[in-house]
């Protein structure tokens, strides 16, 4: 930021020294959020949160769809760790969130030695055709838990469900042996074209070591076999149909279609009826009398054409 240049904050105003920097401190519980209004364009910032007892995470997301975003997504793989974000620029056009997610882990003294605890939680998005993202969105998705063994110790549920945007946790997983730990989560799709649901699947992997009599664990997450850092479902609103057409405009058109029909067959009748009364003139002029017959059938075929001929001859006896 340039000497002197401000913005507002929910939290207080941010102004910047004679070094063009500006820090400020917040304290959030969890919930809780602190909004920065029309940061100058072209503003550099960095937020951090510092160590905790939690595993931290984080996402950044714009609703707007820039694209712009340097690192949208990073995670501790243990507690007592700071986690920060890149060194993001203020984008034209951006609406940016970062919100930072804390799997809490258990390391009381008095406990540590004998169990430690870790919470699972997932996070929904919801986009539209374009990816921004919808604010707006009710509706309720459901994700499910799985061990690979069934003597892994398990959360208070194996569903979470979550409304809109947001993030949901299954609970906690209590760990009380050393060992390698491996889940995995997906979202359930329901049988509805409204949406695009994320099929993805994400491998939880927790390794509980006890390094100096105490049990510690360190997660790592995959997203399809591939290393990731958060577990993020993302779905897509599809685009409504076109209206279909009501019973009564089919109604309409099958009677439009009828009417057609009639009057191309009046034509073709009216059409024969004037054949008919030439070929009668004909035939009095080259002499075939009423109730002699001259029928003459011209077929054009795809590889030929025959011509049939059949009359009927004058049977009157001669003078």
């Amino acid at each position: 930021m340039n000497d002197g240049d401000s913005f507002n904050s929910s939290v207080g105003k941010v102004t910047a020294d004679q070094e063009e920097k500006a820090e400020l401190t917040v304290y959030l519980a969890g919930g809780e959020e602190a909004e920065f209004y029309s940061v100058p364009v072209g503003t550099k910032y960095r937020i951090k949160e510092l160590a905790s007892t939690s595993i931290a995470s984080y996402t950044i997301v714009d609703s707007n769809g820039l694209d712009k975003i340097e690192n949208t997504s990073s995670t501790n793989t243990r507690p007592k760790e700071a986690l920060s974000t890149e060194l993001e620029t203020v984008n034209e056009g951006e609406d940016v969130t970062v919100t930072f997610v804390n799997d809490t882990v258990s390391v009381d003294p008095e406990e540590a030695k004998d169990k430690v605890e870790v919470s699972v939680g997932v996070t929904k998005i919801v986009v539209n055709e374009n990816e921004e993202v919808l604010e707006d969105n009710e509706d309720t998705f459901t994700f499910e838990l799985r061990a690979n063994d069934d003597s892994y110790p398990m959360p208070s549920s194996t569903k979470a469900t979550v409304t809109g945007n947001g993030t949901v946790s299954f609970g906690t997983i209590t760990f009380t042996e050393t060992g390698t730990y491996v889940y995995e989560i997906k979202e359930k799709a329901e049988d509805s074209d409204k949406y695009t649901y994320d099929d993805a699947i994400y491998t939880l992997v927790f390794e509980v070591t006890k390094p100096e009599g105490l049990l510690e664990v360190t997660r790592t997450i995959m997203r399809n076999g591939f290393m990731g850092s958060t577990i993020t479902f993302t779905n897509i609103l599809n685009p409504e149909p076109d209206d279909e057409p009501s019973e009564d405009d089919k109604d309409d058109d099958k009677d439009e279609e009828k009417e057609e029909h009639n009057e191309n067959n009046n034509n073709n009748d009216s059409s024969n009826n004037n054949t008919s009364d030439e070929e009668k003139e004909s035939n009095k002029d080259n002499g075939v009398k009423t109730g002699d017959v001259v029928v003459i059938y011209l077929v054009n075929m795809a590889v030929a054409s025959i011509v049939l001929v059949v009359s009927i001859k004058d049977k009157r006896k001669r003078r």
